[in-house]
């Protein structure tokens, strides 16, 4: 762990090496440059242009940025406006839900309901805490809870505290509570997400500011995750 008033004193041959661990270790928001360069050109500050080609490097025959504290804080409001509306554009799933739907929603799950369709305010909340939040239901310390970094090991526990056990996935039988997991080919838990009813998950792909705590469909969990390695674990009565 690197504190982010160290990497603008690293030469740029050790930051570009921390940045390529950032990457393949899928830690904090490294995305492919193309994708900010319409921001970065838009820019009339060259300081600011200097710093983004600073946190820039070579990868998989691509270019890859990485946003950290150290270069944010160079920002102007500005700035931070224009890479904050468009990244949040970017991270949100496309879903069609009625107000009584949501209304419902809301009223069924008061301890989550401050957190739909809302972004956080610091990176560090990933989809195991939104699902933790989940399960601990109302009465929990759920603020404290879902902006948590939260471990495979740890969901795993409150599952079988919480009396969860692993059942047969039959997409159309899901119940209120169910929790869906996903597994890589390692077997470690790569995503979790929240039934709330009629196929309506809570769910936060990432682990970043622009990930949304987001009400979403199975299609949109399919389209992210794909179909491998899900697994269902439903509470008993």
């Amino acid at each position: 762990m690197v504190h982010p008033t160290v990497l603008p004193r690293l030469e740029k041959e050790t930051l570009t090496e921390i940045l390529m661990i950032q990457r393949q270790l899928n830690s904090g928001l490294v995305i492919e440059r193309s994708t900010v360069s319409h921001l970065v050109e838009a820019s009339q500050h060259t300081e600011i242009n200097q710093l983004v080609d600073r946190y820039t490097f070579e990868e998989d025959s691509k270019q890859w940025f990485s946003m950290h504290r150290s270069l944010w804080n160079h920002f102007d409001q500005e700035t931070k406006y224009a890479f904050l509306s468009y990244f949040a554009q970017q991270f949100i799933d496309d879903v069609s839900i009625d107000d009584n739907k949501l209304a419902r929603l809301r009223e069924l799950y008061p301890h989550l309901a401050p957190y739909f369709n809302s972004f956080a305010t610091v990176n560090g909340a990933n989809c195991l805490a939104a699902t933790l939040a989940g399960i601990s239901e109302q009465g929990a310390e759920t603020d404290w809870i879902i902006s948590q970094w939260v471990f495979e090991s740890t969901l795993l526990f409150a599952l079988k505290t919480k009396k969860y056990s692993k059942q047969p996935f039959i997409e159309g039988e899901l119940h209120p509570q169910d929790v869906l997991l996903w597994r890589d080919h390692h077997n470690h838990v790569i995503h979790a997400c929240y039934h709330l009813e009629d196929g309506y998950f809570f769910n936060k792909h990432g682990q970043t500011l622009f990930n949304p705590w987001q009400i979403i469909t199975m299609d949109n969990l399919y389209k992210t995750w794909g179909r491998e390695g899900m697994e269902l674990y439903r509470k008993q009565i």
